[in-house]
């Protein structure tokens, strides 16, 4: 119900904090992954594709597995975060 220049001036300012929120996330990670490798922690950024395969797989029977018993909200919040990826 905002006037459109209002509306739009809140789409770009969304746009510009989710950007900034991956950006510190995408940071973050890589310092945190940093620090595990300088206090000994082996990390491995490719792993193989079979396990990478297998972990998939596992992650998508504990998702079916959840959402028939989540109810029909929570099924929606996961229903809409597929949809999203496959974007």
């Amino acid at each position: 119900r905002l006037p459109e220049a209002q509306r739009q001036a809140l789409l770009h300012a969304a746009e510009r904090a989710e950007r900034a929120g991956w950006e510190l996330s995408w940071a973050l990670t890589e310092y945190q992954t940093r620090m595990l490798a300088r206090h000994g922690m082996e990390v491995v950024r490719d792993i193989d594709p079979a396990l990478q395969q297998g972990l998939v797989e596992v992650g998508q029977r504990l998702t079916e597995e959840w959402l028939a018993r989540a109810g029909d909200t929570r099924a929606g919040i996961i229903h809409e975060y597929r949809q999203e990826q496959a974007r």
